[in-house]
């Protein structure tokens, strides 16, 4: 349930919205999708489990893709465990018998169900659940840890041809990490310049379909809009619409029993988005030809911000 709220939340005002689910003022919408997303978690998590890893998750495949004989890896260190020694008393081991007596808690503890002495498999999911069960059971059987650990392919081959070495954080630094990791690193960085270097209010101004324009009793040719501010900010904000560019241009609210404005006044909720409608006004003698550019103004009466859309007029052919 928690899941497939949180999926909600992500495309509303949370506040908002968890207030109207509690109270049932909530939109039809919200509670469909929320029982939706609830039932495929449940469907995954509940049922398929372990199925979804292996069959439909693309990670195991980019991982797999990702690895070579430097990727640092959970491993079973066999040329130390093996032969195992099967359940056997203390007393009956032999000087033979590798460390692993077999007690399959490795298995048990994995939430894909694999058996990490096997080798790596593709549903291995690096949580090293098996590494921990295993350093428990050796330290009960006074063995030392670290049969099952993380290690790298090369130092595992060096450890099967006897070269006793212990893989450590120098082990898996080389040229292809490091190519990664200034990747990532970069990637970062333009999210977060992105993110900072957003501009926190943003204009659409949207042209009326049908009609185009519209002529006028008195010679004049019409034109309607749509403009739309979205504020990205923490607080409510006050926009000034004006608009530059043809001469003689008046502008109106579309519905309103006003006269024409040089300028109309739009509030704007915090982090929310409000639209006017706006009928403009010119006379054909300060157009030019059948499109004539202009600009809107918008301005922020809190402070110097100010942003221009560019916009066309429309008039009929002569």
């Amino acid at each position: 349930m928690m899941t497939g709220g949180a999926w909600v939340f992500y495309f509303a005002d949370a506040p908002t919205l968890l207030k109207n689910l509690l109270t049932g003022n909530a939109s039809s919408i919200a509670y469909s999708t929320i029982f939706v997303m609830t039932s495929i978690t449940y469907l995954f998590a509940g049922f398929m489990r372990e199925q979804v890893c292996t069959f439909m998750c693309p990670w195991p495949r980019i991982q797999g893709a990702m690895l070579d004989e430097r990727s640092l890896v959970v491993t079973y260190n066999d040329w130390r465990g093996e032969p195992r020694s099967r359940h056997q008393k203390k007393s009956e081991v032999n000087a033979q018998s590798g460390d692993c007596i077999d007690c399959n808690q490795c298995v048990v503890v994995c939430p894909m169900g694999i058996d990490i002495r096997d080798g790596q498999q593709l549903e291995c999911i690096t949580c090293a659940l098996c590494i921990d069960a295993c350093n428990g059971v050796m330290d009960k059987i006074g063995r030392p840890q670290n049969l099952i650990s993380y290690s790298t392919l090369n130092d595992y081959e060096a450890n099967v041809k006897g070269e006793r070495t212990k893989t450590t954080w120098r082990s898996f630094i080389h040229g292809r990490t490091v190519i990664y990791s200034a990747i990532m690193a970069i990637a970062a960085l333009s999210l977060l310049y992105v993110l900072v270097m957003r501009n926190q209010v943003e204009v659409n101004v949207l042209h009326n379909r049908n009609p185009i324009f519209i002529l006028l009793s008195d010679g004049s040719i019409r034109n309607g809009y749509t403009v739309k501010i979205l504020n990205k900010k923490l607080q409510p904000q006050e926009f000034v619409i004006s608009v530059e560019g043809i001469p003689g241009l008046e502008m109106q609210v579309a519905g309103a029993e006003t006269d024409a404005q040089k300028q109309v006044v739009l509030e704007v909720p915090a982090n929310d988005l409000e639209s006017v409608r706006l009928f403009l006004r010119a006379t054909p003698s300060n157009l030019k030809g059948e499109q004539t550019p202009f600009n809107f103004i918008v301005r922020n009466k809190n402070d110097t911000e100010k942003i221009t859309h560019e916009a066309v007029f429309y008039q009929p052919k002569n």
